[in-house]
């Protein structure tokens, strides 16, 4: 099993996914998630160098977009990989994470 990670990225608030977004690095993931901090608003989520997505991938950024939004903050996804796309359209979640719109991503209400 490859590992996924959430690293800071350049610049404030900026971070980066890398590796798969699957099922056996979900949990890994999810456990990262209190590195999303920063005082820039929004967070930037850099997910170019995402490797294989599942569906449990695309669950761990719902996840990720609700702990922003519950905190208030925007969170921004960035160079989703078009299998991440993919999946989050049949998934009907694109408009929700963003995808598919040109990077946009959702504000906090």
């Amino acid at each position: 099993m490859s590992k996924a990670e959430l690293h800071q990225g350049e610049g404030a608030g900026h971070f980066r996914v890398t590796g798969p977004m699957t099922f056996e690095t979900a949990s890994d993931l999810a456990e990262q998630s209190g590195r999303l901090d920063g005082d820039s608003d929004p967070l930037r989520l850099d997910l170019s160098a995402v490797g294989h997505v599942d569906s449990a991938g695309v669950a761990v950024l719902v996840d990720w977009l609700a702990t922003a939004r519950a905190a208030g903050r925007e969170l921004v996804f960035e160079s989703a990989p078009e299998q991440l796309t993919a999946i989050a359209r049949v998934s009907g979640v694109d408009a929700l994470l963003g995808l598919g719109t040109g990077g946009a991503g959702v504000q906090a209400e």
